[in-house]
């Protein structure tokens, strides 16, 4: 039931102008019609936490010292982890000027809804999370370098298609938004030290870095925002390939929030936290924020924050008119947020006039290498794709897994 009502959403929303990994408005003939574009997807993925940790984290599922222990045994000195669901819609609205060669200018205006997690974290900082103070018993844990975010925001956008060249074979994209957020919270450890005694249950804590967050605020109502998405595309560069070049999420928030400063040196006692349902994500952060504030002693200072959105860069090689065989590909990356891009190919096939299929491969980020499927369809005044992939590498002292759904539906009026 959980999956019907997943890949429900990802066919009936959209997260912004052009992020399908195999069509886009920009690379259409331009034509009087309106056009209305869904489009959804979901993805989550870790260099070396298994699956099924990871898979029953986001749906609820009971996690058992068994699943714990498989965790931790395949844990790294350094990790990473992140999450990305995104849905929303886009209208291309009729042509705003015509020229001897077409419509040259065109507006667009949509809504989107973005939930991103990024997570770098050391093997000891979630030895320690999850099982407290009984792993630090005459052990120094580590926790240098660990970074946490995370983004759950809305935007409303209203933008402009240029075409410009001999034949309109470029086109740029600009497009203001204005985004409403939930609390976030931020966690970054530049330092950090944990040990507990053997005979007592009191931790001594060495710390340095910041903790931010809205979830302590007693102004819960959602913080407000702004940026630009801009994207260009270039028709002939390539023969046969459009190319497609897009900043997304370029803009800050403010939020009514706190912000703590670790104490240097601090002692307290810390029994560990539930990580076994992120159904509710919200009161899951609220709980850790809580735990985190109440129990490490931080210094409080309550102000009003100002933060960057989660800024997207990809570039994208799109084919959309061919024969027979086809290839597509793209490189994607959050610059703030992750250490390497990820690359993607997918080799496309023609099986009829109306219906392609192909194999999508990718690697890089935080994923290994993933292999999945593709298949999109359209007829008329009508279209829609379907994407999958996933990785399951389990190897001793290696478990990558990723898992990737979206889709896109698409029609003209």
């Amino acid at each position: 039931m959980r999956l019907s009502i997943l890949l429900f959403l990802l066919l009936l929303s959209c997260p912004a102008v052009v992020n399908a990994q195999y069509n886009s408005f920009l690379t259409e003939t331009p034509d009087s019609s309106i056009h209305v574009y869904l489009n959804g997807m979901f993805a989550l993925g870790s260099d070396h936490l298994p699956l099924r940790f990871t898979s029953d984290i986001f749906s609820g599922g009971f996690l058992t010292n068994e699943d714990k222990q498989n965790a931790l045994d395949h844990l790294k000195e350094i990790n990473h982890f992140n999450f990305n669901n995104e849905f929303g819609v886009t209208v291309l609205l009729i042509p705003s000027e015509l020229s001897d060669s077409g419509y040259s200018s065109r507006l667009f205006a949509g809504y989107s809804h973005q939930t991103m997690m990024f997570a770098t974290f050391t093997d000891d900082a979630l030895r320690l999370l999850m099982l407290g103070n009984e792993f630090t018993l005459g052990n120094t844990a580590v926790l240098d370098n660990t970074r946490f975010s995370y983004h759950q925001f809305s935007k409303f956008y209203i933008g402009a298609i240029r075409s410009f060249g001999k034949n309109n074979e470029h086109r740029l994209a600009v497009s203001p938004f204005i985004s409403f957020h939930k609390p976030p919270l931020q966690l970054n450890v530049h330092k950090g030290r944990v040990f507990t005694e053997t005979d007592t249950s009191e931790v001594s804590v060495l710390l340095d870095g910041e903790f931010k967050t809205g979830f302590q605020s007693e102004h819960l109502v959602q913080s407000i925002g702004g940026g630009i998405d801009m994207h260009y595309m270039n028709a002939s560069l390539l023969t046969s390939h459009s190319l497609i070049f897009s900043i997304e999420n370029l803009g800050v928030f403010q939020y009514q929030g706190n912000s703590y400063s670790f104490a240097h040196d601090s002692a307290f006692e810390y029994s560990g936290f539930h990580l076994t349902d992120f159904n509710h994500l919200d009161s899951t952060l609220s709980g850790f924020a809580d735990s985190l504030i109440t129990n490490a002693g931080l210094k409080e200072d309550s102000t009003s924050l100002t933060s960057l959105l989660p800024v997207k860069l990809s570039l994208r090689m799109l084919q959309t008119n061919f024969e027979k065989y086809g290839l597509s590909g793209s490189i994607v990356m959050y610059p703030f947020h992750q250490q390497f891009p990820e690359f993607e190919i997918i080799p496309l096939y023609r099986i009829s006039k109306n219906w392609i299929a192909g194999l999508p491969l990718s690697f890089g980020s935080m994923n290994g290498i993933r292999a999945g499927l593709f298949t999109g369809y359209q007829r008329n005044r009508f279209s829609m794709f379907i994407f999958a992939s996933s990785a399951h590498q389990t190897a001793k002292g290696l478990s990558q897994t990723g898992f990737t759904v979206s889709g896109q539906m698409s029609y003209r009026f």
